[in-house]
């Protein structure tokens, strides 16, 4: 078939059914336009959050020892942690002798 008859052919459906192209063409623009706004609300969304997380001490760390049988009291029961160092007060005294370290607050 000749390419020139194709969009002939084409062009003479699009002349018959005047009301289902202009609805399959609106279609087609409310459709890509709600899947650009949606992925830019999406994306904002995700900025604003990980710009509020990252407000909520960025710098803080927390180091806990081992619970009751080398179980962490953050992982759950039966899980076991892959070391057991008990914070004891020489512990303490070498995080907080770190360059990096300003304050250690032990609990």
């Amino acid at each position: 078939m000749i390419i020139g008859n194709i969009f002939l052919l084409s062009y003479n459906a699009l002349k018959e059914r005047k009301v289902r192209s202009v609805l399959t063409i609106i279609m087609v623009v409310v459709g890509s336009s709600l899947m650009v706004a949606l992925n830019g609300l999406v994306a904002g969304f995700s900025n604003f959050a990980e710009r509020m997380l990252d407000k909520l001490a960025p710098n803080v760390l927390f180091v806990s020892s081992t619970g009751i049988q080398g179980q962490s009291p953050f992982l759950g029961r039966g899980l076991e942690t892959s070391s057991s160092i008990p914070l004891y007060a020489a512990v303490v005294n070498h995080i907080k002798s770190l360059s990096f370290v300003e304050d250690v607050i032990p609990s």
